[in-house]
């Protein structure tokens, strides 16, 4: 379980770290008109955006393993399958970058709806096992996920960003508990 907890802290820390590589590699990306997929579809940004994806995908995953330990009881367990599906279409988009068309689509809604709604499960369980700061902290970052994505935007790299930067605060917010167990 302490080397989950320790993916937990690293997955976010990599894929950020990838993501913004990738923008760095990449003049023409505009925060207010791409999503961050545009990134993977050509070129150095493409390679270091797709490969960043299926690593930080393929750590959550063993990470969601170790949540499954952590949170072994009711609630806790169906956020974490849900949450283990979500790391699955983490990494698929990776694999299935935009020029696989509605397969991307349906990897890329699906990995932040099952992150979404993980997080929100995840609240409700810690409020039930009593630990009330961190099922606060949940549901307020499934909260800020809903909240982001009901906006307007011309593109999405904005909303994917605060969704996947507020869920990664989680992610190594708690893979710190999981590393003191």
């Amino acid at each position: 379980m302490r080397f989950s907890g320790f993916l937990g802290i690293l997955s976010p820390l990599f894929g950020f770290s990838t993501v913004f590589n990738a923008i760095r590699v990449s003049p023409w990306f505009d925060w207010s008109r791409n999503a961050l997929s545009d990134l993977g579809v050509s070129g150095l940004g493409a390679l270091i955006f797709n490969s960043g994806l299926v690593i930080t995908g393929f750590l959550l995953i063993i990470f969601s393993f170790g949540l499954l330990e952590y949170a072994n009881r009711g609630m806790g367990k169906i956020g974490s399958y849900i949450f283990l599906f979500g790391s699955f279409f983490l990494l698929s988009i990776g694999v299935f970058d935009e020029r696989f068309g509605i397969i991307h689509f349906y990897v890329s809604i699906g990995f932040f709806v099952s992150l979404i709604f993980s997080l929100l499960v995840f609240g409700f369980y810690f409020l039930s096992e009593k630990d009330i700061p961190f099922g606060i902290i949940s549901l307020i970052v499934g909260t800020i996920g809903i909240f982001v994505w009901s906006l307007q935007w011309e593109g999405v790299a904005i909303p994917e960003t605060v969704s996947s930067l507020a869920a990664g605060i989680w992610s190594s917010s708690l893979g710190v508990k999981m590393m003191k167990t």
